[in-house]
């Protein structure tokens, strides 16, 4: 067995965590909540696997300073900026992946994607 693999399975099984974040992630997981705050103050900053969402920066809040999504594909984690904490909630699919983007809209944001039919049929109406 490697050494990269045996330190992942002692991770794995003592549970250490490489960033402050993942604590927090696991326990939104095997929880029942549907979302979760994270104070700044206990976390500074995410991990690197999150990048910035732009499409999704302008959905928010309005006290919402941006908006993240992590490297996964299904299961994924969305992090919500604001000045004080992160607010995260996990997705069934990731739209960072184009072939993910329907199922999300389907599955995590419905209410998202009546508006946008509902945009599409009234143009198609008033025009």
């Amino acid at each position: 067995m490697s050494r990269s693999n045996r330190q992942g399975l002692l991770k794995e099984r003592y549970h250490v965590h490489e960033h402050p974040f993942e604590p927090y992630e696991e326990a939104l997981r095997r929880s029942d909540q549907s979302k979760m705050d994270v104070p700044k103050t206990e976390v500074p900053s995410l991990p690197a696997r999150f990048k910035e969402h732009y499409p999704a920066n302008g959905m928010q809040d309005e006290n919402a300073q941006a908006s993240y999504r992590d490297d996964r594909k299904e299961d994924s984690t969305h992090v919500i900026e604001y000045s004080d904490q992160w607010e995260i909630h996990i997705d069934d699919s990731n739209p960072r992946f184009p072939d993910q983007r329907f199922d999300h809209l389907v599955n995590d944001a419905p209410v998202t994607l009546v508006l946008l039919v509902a945009v599409i049929v009234l143009s198609y109406h008033y025009n």
